[in-house]
């Protein structure tokens, strides 16, 4: 910690403050009196202005929202955004009049509270204006479906790009769910994965005639993030990575299909069966044919770490694409890039798009770019974003 004596001075704020733009990494202010082991400054308010990305401000000791007037502009967006809404909704033949008429209705309840000495704050107009939105949203005749697929996931202990897929930095809790009857008033939770072991999941897909789902699991190990030494996987249980698994949507026919000691996430189901995924176990060794792919010659093998990586106690593997049928069977790297890839999906040609870290002559910011190549992993180009200096 950077400690600071100001020992004979009297101030009001504590301000901490960069004299150029820079990166401050800041997690806590503790001021202490002369003789005194107490930290004022514990619980007090804090204010934050940040040029980072990723900053966050943290306040403690707010009012009640209750208590704060809703912003003007916040209430007259929702209105005219929903009004807008209606005008689209009904140009497809949609009856919007009744939600029209409440908007108008609490658009008018609104000026008249502005215009008195209300002690009504407006919270109240504001949910009853969201509720007409959100009855006119889910009107349109493009939500034909009745049930959402979704996950409830605790994040990771490391909030970084790239460590947050593995398995070792999960935290427990949520699972796969299917919310049923989304549209109505009380829609239903119906749990999915509630058989496997408390642990973490990450993005599903849907198979193309939507009854099976695709997603990556893991188990959580108390104690596992500590481990000092994880580039020995002796010491990290197979199960603690994540891998793939397939079922039903109707909840039957869990099973598992990627072993070993890799992290498998983001599975995507292609038109011709096959799926499509993120894996680390892409190896040390660069493939030239396929009759030299050894991905499946061992459980536990070495993986590749990304240059700018930590020590044993944070290996950072690099994924990248695999391929492998639906069964799970005949796995095989698609991607000789050394580097991530992130997020695949599926085009209407049938061509996988994802993000590539783009980490080449530039220092280790994440400049993503958008790249696609064919399922045998053939034609790799850059879509977009490969020459631009801030891509993402």
């Amino acid at each position: 910690p950077l400690s600071i004596d100001v020992a004979g001075s009297e101030a009001r704020f504590v301000r901490i403050q960069l004299a150029d733009v820079n990166y401050l990494h800041l997690d806590e202010v503790e001021v202490f009196e002369i003789g005194s082991d107490s930290n004022v400054a514990l619980n007090r308010r804090a204010n934050q202005s940040s040029t980072s990305n990723w900053s966050t401000a943290s306040i403690l000791g707010e009012p009640a929202q209750e208590d704060l007037p809703l912003p003007t502009i916040l209430m007259d967006q929702v209105i005219e955004r929903g009004l807008k809404l209606a005008s689209d909704l009904d140009r497809l033949g949609i009856d919007v009049s009744e939600s029209v008429a409440a908007l108008d209705n609490i658009a008018r309840r609104w000026k008249e509270r502005r215009s008195t000495d209300s002690t009504d704050q407006g919270h109240s107009l504001y949910l009853q204006a969201r509720w007409a939105v959100r009855r006119m949203t889910l009107s349109n005749p493009l939500l034909d479906f009745d049930d959402l697929l979704i996950v409830k996931r605790v994040p990771g202990t490391f909030t970084h790009m790239s460590d947050q897929y593995y398995g070792w930095f999960s935290r427990p809790g949520g699972g796969l769910y299917v919310l049923e009857g989304f549209k109505s008033d009380t829609p239903k939770l119906r749990p999915l994965t509630d058989a496997l072991p408390s642990g973490s999941i990450l993005r599903p897909d849907i198979s193309f005639d939507g009854k099976r789902v695709i997603f990556p699991h893991c188990t959580h190990y108390p104690g596992l993030r500590g481990e000092s030494n994880k580039l020995d996987k002796s010491n990290v249980p197979e199960d603690a990575f994540y891998h793939l698994f397939e079922m039903n949507l109707d909840g039957t026919n869990l099973h598992q299909l990627t072993f070993g000691k890799y992290d498998d996430f983001d599975g995507r189901y292609l038109p011709d069966g096959r799926i499509v995924f993120l894996s680390t176990r892409r190896g040390q060794d660069v493939v030239c044919t396929s009759d030299t792919n050894i991905v499946d010659a061992g459980s536990a093998l070495p993986d590749s770490y990304v240059r700018c990586g930590g020590g044993p106690e944070r290996p950072v593997a690099v994924y990248t694409l695999h391929m492998m049928d639906g069964d799970g069977k005949q796995v095989t790297r698609i991607s000789p890039f050394e580097m991530f890839e992130w997020t695949p999906s599926i085009d209407d040609q049938g061509q996988i798009l994802y993000a590539r870290w783009d980490y080449v002559d530039r220092h280790n910011m994440p400049y993503m770019s958008l790249w696609s190549t064919l399922p045998d992993g053939t034609d790799a180009r850059a879509v977009f974003g490969n020459y631009t200096r801030n891509p993402h």
